[in-house]
């Protein structure tokens, strides 16, 4: 798992007033850690797993990260993302 992801949850988490728990992991790991996921956020350079990922979790909505945001470690835009995945 690569650095900006890593600082990238922490943002996410500390912005959303733990609303919800994120987590970066390698996408080597998504079959195990991405389980128990409500959705799952993939980072840019690793956008070509996303049609892997959908059939390994059909029920889970699967995104890929906006490369703009996701290099300036911008989340702005990344709250409604997740909220338009969940539905609230």
């Amino acid at each position: 798992m690569g650095f900006t992801s890593t600082v990238f949850a922490l943002k996410l988490n500390q912005m959303n007033d733990e609303q919800w728990d994120v987590r970066a992991f390698p996408i080597h790991t998504v079959k195990e850690n991405g389980k128990d996921a409500d959705v799952i956020l993939i980072a840019p350079q690793s956008a070509h797993r996303i049609p892997d990922v959908k059939i390994l979790y059909p029920s889970i909505p699967v995104e890929e990260l906006d490369i703009r945001g996701y290099a300036r470690n911008g989340i702005a835009g990344i709250e409604d993302l997740v909220r338009r995945m969940l539905d609230i």
